[in-house]
């Protein structure tokens, strides 16, 4: 819309609300006045109409401020109106979550309570306490779709897409008929630019429900947006290319001094004044910013690698970047165009006769210069060794699960109680640290940062990973505990005096947990050990454990346990357990490893 259009619009809206004062008349004067002058610029000039258009304009000018005046006014009516609704609107979002919250206090294992309050949440756009929410309903039914879809849509508003289609994946596979989960995942990938994964997505929610426009104008867009790749990443392979040969050409000169840093800056100023020309003078199609920092890149990196051990591999590079450059410029238009030209033609063939000789001539010195220094590369320092605390646990029999000491809260997940055995074990003394994940797969993936706190944000997947590669570094056999080994050392072992959580039943001295942690993980170790000298089996975060002893689990869903710094003090039981995906990853997730005792008969 122009400010014509604009003028006309605000005008008639103002006129239509203040039709008795004097100054919305002259506003319909002026929405008047832009119609005639339309008019008879549009249409035709036509006399009557032109006068008008003259009449009006003139009167318009002559009262501007208070037109402008009461388009202000109007519009300050406008945003007081909306911050009105919005308050209102949010009162009532209150109500509605102060409604839920005292149901759920009357019952706090109904998932539909905790993912409809977190979807108000969402609305506040409260995204922790809605992700919370989301969660624990999850966790009370990992079936809820709804609760899966609008976690989804909270990792989306978090920019964190990777989690967001995970959850949507997973709405996906309990209800292929999700229409919004599948366009929710289309909008995810599209951000992440899996263009054919968005498409698919959309084209999927378009067969649930063919009337919705919303869906098709996204999936337009998503076709769009892959086509504008496509193009995009074809132009930026041409400039790689002719960057690669300028390079080339830069480092063939470079060449030419093997040590020589002085002599380099007088080669790179060449490499400068060598590129201009090439620029103003047309004399190659390619000539452009490109080559004049590949040409000044490849003179100061050729002198320099030239020194270096790997002498054949550069001269193989420079080989490779001047072809693959040479074979951009000559399929090029503009090249193509340059050589129409016969005058043109001979002063290119001239040119390029001279840089090839150049090349040819700077590969002889570089490999002359550089031919004994060639060595082969010292062998890469041994890894660093990961120290794991492990506290030797004595096998025996137990009862597993809902035993007298855990009271009424226990869940229907930790029934029947049951008669377990379980051989000799060792288990680590804490938790798997921050330090020691880096020290293994080099990154941090941990929402709270801090090398003698329990990594978290980590999936079962990824923590068995971890376990893939500490045993390849270590050459022993660490694993995660079955869950039947992590219960019966968090109750003590042989040495068990019947505690409700690891090691004391006062949850203060041996947790951290909603009510104690300030809202993040600590360092390990940190609170009182378990009889067996093992810390933080209840509390701080929970631990991935293997499925071996665990019942009425489906072939996709793995299990933890211990509760964590969020959860509220029965997560922290010992018989307590969560069930979830081997891909979730939250930043309460942690795990500890354990390892199996060799029997020598």
């Amino acid at each position: 819309m122009d400010a014509t259009d604009y003028f006309s619009v605000k005008a008639l809206n103002i006129f239509k609300g203040n039709s008795n004062t004097t100054c919305s008349q002259l506003m319909l004067n002026g929405f008047r006045d832009w119609y005639c002058e339309k008019y008879h610029k549009s249409i035709g000039y036509d006399k009557e109409g032109g006068l008008k258009a003259t009449m009006y304009c003139q009167f318009y000018e002559s009262n501007h401020n208070c037109i402008m005046e009461a388009i202000v006014k109007k519009e300050q009516e406008e945003r007081e109106r909306f911050k009105k609704e919005l308050a209102e609107k949010d009162r009532a979002i209150l109500m509605f979550i102060a409604d839920l919250t005292e149901k759920i206090q009357l019952n706090p294992i109904n998932d539909e309570l905790y993912a409809n309050r977190g979807a108000f949440y969402t609305q506040r756009e409260d995204f922790d306490k809605a992700m919370a929410d989301f969660t624990q309903a999850i966790q009370l039914n990992p079936e809820n779709v709804k609760a899966y879809e609008c976690r989804g849509i909270v990792y989306s508003q978090r920019k964190d897409h990777d989690r967001a289609i995970a959850d949507f994946t997973e709405a996906i596979r309990l209800n292929s008929n999700c229409k919004n989960a599948y366009k929710m995942r289309g909008a995810a990938y599209d951000i992440k630019e899996e263009h054919d994964k968005s498409i698919a997505d959309y084209e999927k929610a378009l067969q649930i429900d063919p009337n919705d426009n919303s869906t098709t104008y996204a999936l337009e867009n998503a076709r769009k947006h892959k086509k504008q790749a496509e193009e995009l990443i074809k132009k930026k392979n041409k400039w790689l290319l002719l960057t690669a040969f300028s390079i080339a050409l830069g480092g063939t000169i470079g060449g030419f001094v093997t040590s020589d840093f002085s002599t380099n800056g007088l080669m790179a100023i060449f490499a400068i004044v060598f590129g201009v020309l090439l620029w103003v003078k047309k004399s190659v199609g390619f000539g452009c910013l490109g080559v004049i920092i590949g040409v000044i890149a490849g003179a100061f990196l050729g002198a320099l690698l030239a020194s270096s051990p790997f002498t054949i591999s550069i001269a193989i590079g420079i080989i490779i970047g001047a072809l693959t450059g040479l074979y951009c410029v000559f399929s090029s238009y503009e090249m193509k165009h340059l050589l129409s030209d016969d005058e043109m033609k001979r002063k290119f063939w001239t040119i390029s006769g001279i840089v090839i000789g150049v090349m040819v001539i700077g590969s002889i010195f570089f490999f002359s210069a550089t031919s004994d220094r060639i060595s082969t590369p010292e062998a890469a320092p041994p890894m660093p060794s990961v120290n794991i605390d492990m506290v030797f646990v004595k096998g025996g029999t137990f009862t597993m699960g809902c035993t007298q000491e855990q009271g009424k809260d226990c869940s229907v997940k930790e029934k029947p109680v049951r008669s377990v055995t379980v051989n000799d074990f060792q288990i680590g003394k804490y938790e798997v640290t921050q330090s020691q994940w880096v020290q293994v797969m080099g990154s941090n993936p941990s929402a709270f940062k801090g090398g003698n706190l329990p990594v978290d944000n980590v999936s079962w997947n990824d923590a068995q990973q971890f376990i893939s590669k500490l045993n390849s570094m270590t050459g022993k056999n660490y694993r995660l505990p079955t869950e039947a080994e992590w219960e019966y050392a968090a109750r003590g072992g042989a040495k068990s005096k019947g505690y409700k959580y690891a090691g004391s039943n006062d949850i203060d001295e041996i947790s951290w947990y909603k009510d104690n942690s300030d809202n993040r993980t600590h360092p390990v170790g940190s609170k009182q050990p378990n009889e067996l000298g093992i810390y933080d089996m209840s509390g701080n975060v929970w631990e991935w454990v293997d499925n071996a002893n665990s019942q009425g689990l489906s072939s996709n869903s793995v299990v933890e346990r211990g509760g964590s710094w969020n959860r509220p003090a029965n997560r922290s039981q010992v018989s307590y357990l969560s069930k979830d995906s081997p891909n979730h990853r939250c930043y309460a997730d942690g795990f500890r490893i354990a390892m199996s005792i060799e029997r020598h008969e």
